[in-house]
Protein backbone atom coordinates (compact mmCIF):
# COMPACT_ATOMS: atom_id res chain seq x y z
CA UNK A 1 0.00 0.00 0.00
CA UNK A 2 2.82 2.01 0.45
CA UNK A 3 3.84 2.33 -2.98
CA UNK A 4 0.06 3.54 -4.13
CA UNK A 5 0.20 5.99 -1.55
CA UNK A 6 3.62 7.33 -3.24
CA UNK A 7 1.70 6.80 -7.06
CA UNK A 8 -1.31 8.50 -5.73
CA UNK A 9 0.57 11.79 -3.97
CA UNK A 10 2.71 12.19 -7.36
CA UNK A 11 -0.47 12.22 -9.44
CA UNK A 12 -2.22 15.13 -6.80
CA UNK A 13 1.62 17.13 -6.73
CA UNK A 14 1.62 16.93 -11.21
CA UNK A 15 -1.90 17.95 -11.16
CA UNK A 16 -1.60 21.22 -9.36
CA UNK A 17 1.71 21.54 -10.71
CA UNK A 18 0.09 21.50 -14.23
CA UNK A 19 -3.42 23.64 -12.98
CA UNK A 20 -0.29 26.31 -11.47
CA UNK A 21 1.13 26.37 -14.81
CA UNK A 22 -1.58 27.08 -16.49
CA UNK A 23 -2.82 29.56 -14.45
CA UNK A 24 0.71 30.96 -14.91
CA UNK A 25 -0.26 32.08 -18.48
CA UNK A 26 -1.91 34.79 -17.12
CA UNK A 27 1.16 36.03 -15.08
CA UNK A 28 3.74 35.76 -17.40
CA UNK A 29 1.97 35.89 -20.98
CA UNK A 30 4.19 32.87 -22.18
CA UNK A 31 1.58 31.14 -23.60
CA UNK A 32 2.86 27.90 -25.69
CA UNK A 33 5.51 27.31 -23.16
CA UNK A 34 3.30 26.76 -19.81
CA UNK A 35 0.99 24.31 -21.71
CA UNK A 36 4.09 22.09 -22.83
CA UNK A 37 5.41 22.35 -19.31
CA UNK A 38 1.00 21.48 -18.03
CA UNK A 39 1.18 18.90 -20.99
CA UNK A 40 4.00 16.82 -20.18
CA UNK A 41 3.05 16.78 -16.02
CA UNK A 42 -0.45 15.73 -17.21
CA UNK A 43 1.27 12.87 -19.30
CA UNK A 44 2.93 11.68 -15.99
CA UNK A 45 -0.37 12.03 -14.05
CA UNK A 46 -1.42 9.57 -17.02
CA UNK A 47 1.57 7.31 -16.92
CA UNK A 48 0.97 7.33 -13.00
CA UNK A 49 -3.03 5.68 -13.44
CA UNK A 50 -2.48 3.02 -15.17
CA UNK A 51 -0.42 0.67 -12.31
CA UNK A 52 -3.67 1.96 -9.96
CA UNK A 53 -5.99 0.77 -12.56
CA UNK A 54 -4.25 -2.48 -12.61
CA UNK A 55 -4.25 -2.87 -9.12
CA UNK A 56 -7.93 -1.46 -8.26
CA UNK A 57 -8.83 -4.21 -10.48
CA UNK A 58 -7.35 -7.07 -9.20
CA UNK A 59 -4.71 -7.79 -11.59
CA UNK A 60 -1.80 -6.50 -9.32
CA UNK A 61 0.04 -10.13 -9.59
CA UNK A 62 0.62 -9.08 -13.15
CA UNK A 63 2.29 -6.05 -12.76
CA UNK A 64 5.36 -5.24 -10.91
CA UNK A 65 5.83 -1.33 -9.49
CA UNK A 66 9.35 -0.35 -8.59
CA UNK A 67 9.32 1.22 -5.68
CA UNK A 68 13.05 3.43 -5.78
CA UNK A 69 11.45 4.43 -9.09
CA UNK A 70 8.47 5.60 -8.29
CA UNK A 71 9.61 7.60 -4.80
CA UNK A 72 12.21 8.99 -7.88
CA UNK A 73 8.87 9.84 -9.60
CA UNK A 74 7.80 11.48 -6.16
CA UNK A 75 11.13 13.82 -5.98
CA UNK A 76 11.04 14.59 -9.11
CA UNK A 77 7.25 16.05 -8.96
CA UNK A 78 7.84 17.63 -5.73
CA UNK A 79 10.73 19.92 -7.34
CA UNK A 80 8.55 20.77 -10.23
CA UNK A 81 5.98 22.03 -8.36
CA UNK A 82 8.84 24.31 -6.32
CA UNK A 83 10.59 25.13 -9.29
CA UNK A 84 6.82 26.60 -10.80
CA UNK A 85 6.16 28.64 -7.47
CA UNK A 86 9.73 29.74 -7.63
CA UNK A 87 8.99 30.89 -10.99
CA UNK A 88 6.15 32.70 -10.29
CA UNK A 89 8.22 34.35 -7.25
CA UNK A 90 10.79 35.77 -9.64
CA UNK A 91 8.26 37.16 -11.81
CA UNK A 92 6.21 39.04 -9.41
CA UNK A 93 9.64 40.17 -7.76
CA UNK A 94 10.23 41.34 -11.58
CA UNK A 95 7.06 42.72 -12.06
CA UNK A 96 7.08 44.93 -8.68
CA UNK A 97 10.82 46.09 -9.70
CA UNK A 98 9.35 46.87 -13.61
CA UNK A 99 6.58 49.14 -11.28
CA UNK A 100 8.97 50.69 -9.43
CA UNK A 101 11.42 51.42 -12.52
CA UNK A 102 8.20 52.93 -14.57
CA UNK A 103 7.65 55.31 -11.05
CA UNK A 104 11.07 56.35 -11.60
CA UNK A 105 10.94 56.79 -15.10
CA UNK A 106 7.50 59.03 -14.81
CA UNK A 107 9.30 60.87 -12.02
CA UNK A 108 11.98 61.55 -14.02
CA UNK A 109 9.61 63.14 -16.77
CA UNK A 110 8.31 65.29 -14.72
CA UNK A 111 11.18 66.86 -13.06
CA UNK A 112 12.89 67.59 -17.03
CA UNK A 113 9.57 68.60 -18.14
CA UNK A 114 9.40 71.35 -15.29
CA UNK A 115 13.57 71.73 -16.52
CA UNK A 116 12.80 72.33 -20.43
CA UNK A 117 9.61 74.55 -18.79
CA UNK A 118 12.21 76.90 -16.28
CA UNK A 119 14.74 76.90 -19.25
CA UNK A 120 11.65 78.48 -21.83
CA UNK A 121 11.04 80.66 -18.94
CA UNK A 122 14.56 82.09 -18.38
CA UNK A 123 15.13 82.11 -22.33
CA UNK A 124 12.26 84.37 -22.50
CA UNK A 125 13.38 86.77 -20.01
CA UNK A 126 17.14 87.11 -21.32
CA UNK A 127 15.34 87.32 -25.22
CA UNK A 128 12.98 90.13 -23.65
CA UNK A 129 16.37 92.05 -22.44
CA UNK A 130 18.22 91.88 -25.32
CA UNK A 131 15.16 93.07 -27.47
CA UNK A 132 14.82 96.31 -24.78
CA UNK A 133 18.71 96.15 -25.22
CA UNK A 134 18.51 96.59 -28.90
CA UNK A 135 15.16 99.24 -29.13
CA UNK A 136 17.65 101.43 -26.67
CA UNK A 137 20.89 101.80 -29.48
CA UNK A 138 20.36 104.48 -31.94
CA UNK A 139 22.81 102.71 -34.17
CA UNK A 140 21.36 100.16 -36.13
CA UNK A 141 24.88 98.48 -36.44
CA UNK A 142 24.82 98.01 -32.85
CA UNK A 143 21.34 97.09 -32.58
CA UNK A 144 21.83 94.35 -35.27
CA UNK A 145 23.86 91.64 -33.08
CA UNK A 146 21.84 91.92 -30.74
CA UNK A 147 18.65 91.76 -32.78
CA UNK A 148 20.47 88.39 -33.97
CA UNK A 149 20.93 86.92 -30.49
CA UNK A 150 17.68 87.65 -29.41
CA UNK A 151 17.10 85.46 -32.89
CA UNK A 152 19.00 82.25 -31.67
CA UNK A 153 17.52 82.77 -28.02
CA UNK A 154 14.39 82.09 -29.54
CA UNK A 155 14.79 79.55 -31.78
CA UNK A 156 16.02 77.12 -28.64
CA UNK A 157 12.87 79.03 -26.59
CA UNK A 158 10.69 77.56 -28.94
CA UNK A 159 12.09 74.19 -28.79
CA UNK A 160 11.93 74.02 -25.74
CA UNK A 161 8.58 74.86 -24.95
CA UNK A 162 7.41 72.09 -27.45
CA UNK A 163 9.52 69.68 -25.18
CA UNK A 164 7.87 70.43 -22.37
CA UNK A 165 4.01 69.90 -24.19
CA UNK A 166 5.52 67.02 -25.19
CA UNK A 167 5.09 63.32 -24.17
CA UNK A 168 8.91 61.86 -25.58
CA UNK A 169 11.35 64.52 -24.12
CA UNK A 170 14.23 63.02 -25.92
CA UNK A 171 12.94 63.33 -29.20
CA UNK A 172 10.63 65.31 -31.25
CA UNK A 173 8.63 65.35 -34.91
CA UNK A 174 10.66 67.61 -37.19
CA UNK A 175 7.72 68.98 -38.43
CA UNK A 176 6.25 70.17 -35.33
CA UNK A 177 9.38 72.34 -34.08
CA UNK A 178 10.96 73.72 -37.38
CA UNK A 179 7.40 74.35 -39.24
CA UNK A 180 6.76 77.51 -36.41
CA UNK A 181 10.63 78.17 -35.84
CA UNK A 182 10.64 79.08 -39.25
CA UNK A 183 7.36 81.21 -39.91
CA UNK A 184 8.12 83.06 -36.74
CA UNK A 185 11.41 83.85 -37.68
CA UNK A 186 10.32 85.02 -41.19
CA UNK A 187 7.37 87.17 -39.79
CA UNK A 188 10.34 89.29 -37.96
CA UNK A 189 11.55 90.89 -41.07
CA UNK A 190 9.83 93.62 -43.14
CA UNK A 191 10.75 92.14 -46.31
CA UNK A 192 8.75 88.98 -45.68
CA UNK A 193 5.73 91.12 -47.09
CA UNK A 194 7.12 90.57 -50.65
CA UNK A 195 9.29 87.42 -50.35
CA UNK A 196 7.68 84.30 -50.78
CA UNK A 197 8.17 81.54 -48.45
CA UNK A 198 8.19 77.80 -49.49
CA UNK A 199 8.66 74.82 -46.87
CA UNK A 200 9.06 71.08 -47.35
CA UNK A 201 9.19 69.70 -43.77
CA UNK A 202 9.41 65.87 -43.65
CA UNK A 203 7.46 64.15 -40.81
CA UNK A 204 10.05 62.46 -39.08
CA UNK A 205 11.80 62.54 -35.79
CA UNK A 206 15.26 63.56 -34.52
CA UNK A 207 16.88 63.04 -31.13
CA UNK A 208 16.60 66.71 -29.46
CA UNK A 209 20.24 67.37 -29.30
CA UNK A 210 20.50 67.66 -33.33
CA UNK A 211 17.17 69.43 -33.67
CA UNK A 212 18.22 71.82 -31.39
CA UNK A 213 21.28 72.56 -33.07
CA UNK A 214 19.14 72.29 -36.40
CA UNK A 215 17.21 74.76 -35.63
CA UNK A 216 20.12 77.48 -34.99
CA UNK A 217 21.57 76.40 -38.11
CA UNK A 218 17.96 76.90 -39.80
CA UNK A 219 17.59 80.65 -37.75
CA UNK A 220 20.91 81.50 -39.15
CA UNK A 221 20.66 80.37 -43.19
CA UNK A 222 17.17 82.32 -42.80
CA UNK A 223 18.38 85.44 -41.24
CA UNK A 224 21.30 85.55 -43.54
CA UNK A 225 18.76 85.33 -46.08
CA UNK A 226 16.38 88.03 -44.89
CA UNK A 227 19.00 90.46 -44.59
CA UNK A 228 21.01 90.21 -47.26
CA UNK A 229 19.70 88.03 -50.87
CA UNK A 230 16.65 90.77 -51.44
CA UNK A 231 18.46 93.95 -50.57
CA UNK A 232 17.02 96.36 -53.54
CA UNK A 233 14.46 93.66 -54.90
CA UNK A 234 10.75 94.04 -54.55
CA UNK A 235 10.06 90.51 -54.62
CA UNK A 236 11.76 87.06 -53.92
CA UNK A 237 11.37 83.94 -52.92
CA UNK A 238 13.58 81.80 -50.01
CA UNK A 239 13.08 77.78 -49.83
CA UNK A 240 13.92 75.64 -47.31
CA UNK A 241 13.30 71.52 -47.22
CA UNK A 242 14.25 69.70 -44.56
CA UNK A 243 13.79 65.79 -45.34
CA UNK A 244 14.81 62.04 -44.36
CA UNK A 245 16.21 59.28 -46.45
CA UNK A 246 17.75 55.71 -45.52
CA UNK A 247 18.65 57.71 -42.16
CA UNK A 248 20.49 61.10 -44.07
CA UNK A 249 18.55 64.22 -42.75
CA UNK A 250 18.72 66.88 -45.52
CA UNK A 251 18.83 70.91 -45.07
CA UNK A 252 18.21 73.20 -47.89
CA UNK A 253 17.66 76.48 -47.74
CA UNK A 254 17.79 78.44 -50.54
CA UNK A 255 16.88 81.81 -52.51
CA UNK A 256 16.63 83.71 -55.86
CA UNK A 257 18.36 86.49 -53.86
CA UNK A 258 21.26 88.68 -54.83
CA UNK A 259 23.87 85.43 -53.97
CA UNK A 260 26.68 85.30 -51.88
CA UNK A 261 30.03 86.77 -52.48
CA UNK A 262 32.70 84.59 -54.23
CA UNK A 263 35.17 85.93 -51.00
CA UNK A 264 32.52 84.44 -48.40
CA UNK A 265 32.38 80.71 -47.62
CA UNK A 266 31.61 78.77 -44.55
CA UNK A 267 35.90 78.26 -44.61
CA UNK A 268 36.18 81.74 -44.52
CA UNK A 269 33.18 83.42 -42.88
CA UNK A 270 32.80 87.30 -42.96
CA UNK A 271 30.34 87.37 -39.63
CA UNK A 272 29.62 85.61 -36.53
CA UNK A 273 26.65 83.86 -38.12
CA UNK A 274 28.42 81.53 -40.92
CA UNK A 275 31.13 80.76 -38.54
CA UNK A 276 28.31 79.52 -35.92
CA UNK A 277 26.57 77.35 -38.43
CA UNK A 278 30.23 75.89 -39.45
CA UNK A 279 30.84 74.59 -36.14
CA UNK A 280 27.43 73.87 -35.50
CA UNK A 281 27.77 71.63 -38.40
CA UNK A 282 30.91 70.09 -37.13
CA UNK A 283 29.24 69.10 -34.11
CA UNK A 284 26.57 67.26 -35.64
CA UNK A 285 29.42 65.52 -37.57
CA UNK A 286 27.40 66.83 -40.88
CA UNK A 287 28.81 67.88 -44.37
CA UNK A 288 27.60 71.47 -45.67
CA UNK A 289 27.83 72.82 -49.27
CA UNK A 290 26.82 76.25 -50.67
CA UNK A 291 26.08 76.38 -54.26
CA UNK A 292 25.92 80.28 -55.72
CA UNK A 293 23.54 79.54 -58.90
CA UNK A 294 20.57 81.74 -59.08
CA UNK A 295 21.23 83.38 -55.78
CA UNK A 296 22.24 81.25 -53.00
CA UNK A 297 21.40 77.50 -51.59
CA UNK A 298 22.99 75.83 -48.64
CA UNK A 299 23.14 71.87 -48.34
CA UNK A 300 23.41 70.39 -44.69
CA UNK A 301 23.58 66.40 -44.87
CA UNK A 302 24.18 64.48 -41.44
CA UNK A 303 23.48 61.22 -39.97
CA UNK A 304 20.65 61.10 -38.06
Amino acid sequence: MFIINVLIASMLIQLIAALYALWLIKITGFKYSWILISSALILMTVRRIIPLYIFFSGSAASYTLNLPVEITGLILSVCMLTGIFGIRFIFDERMQKETEIKKLLAEKELILHEVHHRIKNNMNTIRSMLSLQAEALEDPALACPLKDAEGRVYSMMILYDKLYQSDNILEMPVNSYLSELINQIFVNFPNSSFVQLEKNIGEFIIDFKKLQILGIIINELITNAMKYAFAGRNKGLLSVSVTAESGICSVIVSDNGNGMPESVDFNNPSGFGLGLIKILSEQIKGNIQLDRKNGTRVTLTFRM
